[in-house]
């Protein structure tokens, strides 16, 4: 069973791809730095993944510095404002604490150089975003979380189902599937494998 991250992928203006080699990405904080890993990048936004949970819609610091070669070179690290547009935790990489969180962050003034940096990379405005709609499927409370299930069906750029579970308010899981009924299938399958985790005691 593939797992994905996107679970907004097909809201954006701009398509996202792999982060080029060597560019660094910090998120700064008011007292420290903290260790992410950039996990894609396009001209309007990044994506990062890190062990703590953000707040949708806060400010962030980032700084970016650029390859020192080619069209780039001797450009200095940058600093730039975000805003945190999305936050999915990754219960499919990291089941336990200290837990792993993708998180979506809009540039509110994107850096000059990365539009240069990202020519032949194949980002590229998103022309017109698809149409979608939701079929509601029954939550779960298991150990006492809450598991809130949403399945669209997108008809536009990328058709087909899309299955997205959220635990306790906060999106954990995002996978696409070919059908409504595989869909649902998978929902029932995370359904299980969450019933059946072993009980860690807490010391």
């Amino acid at each position: 069973m593939a797992f994905t991250s996107t679970a907004v992928q097909d809201r954006r203006r701009f398509s996202r791809v792999e982060v080029p080699p060597r560019l660094a990405v910090d998120l700064l904080q008011s007292d420290h730095r903290l260790t992410v890993d950039a996990v894609n990048i396009s001209e309007a936004g990044l994506c990062l993944r890190l062990e703590e949970r953000l707040e949708v819609r806060s400010l962030v610091n980032l700084q970016l510095t650029p390859p020192r070669s080619g069209a780039v070179r001797n450009v200095r690290a940058i600093r730039c404002e975000g805003r945190v547009a999305w936050v999915i935790q990754r219960l499919d990489l990291r089941d336990e604490a200290p837990y792993l969180f993708d998180v979506g962050i809009e540039f509110a003034d994107p850096p000059a150089f990365l539009r240069r940096l990202m020519i032949g990379r194949g980002s590229r405005p998103v022309s017109r975003l698809p149409a979608a709609h939701t079929v509601p499927l029954a939550s779960a409370v298991i150990r006492g979380r809450e598991y809130v299930p949403r399945l669209e069906r997108s008809t536009g750029l990328r058709p087909g189902w899309h299955l997205i579970i959220s635990v306790d308010g906060v999106p954990c899981l995002s996978e696409r599937c070919v059908s409504e009924r595989a869909a649902k299938a998978a929902w029932e399958a995370f359904r299980r494998r969450q019933a059946r985790r072993p009980i860690v005691a807490s010391s």
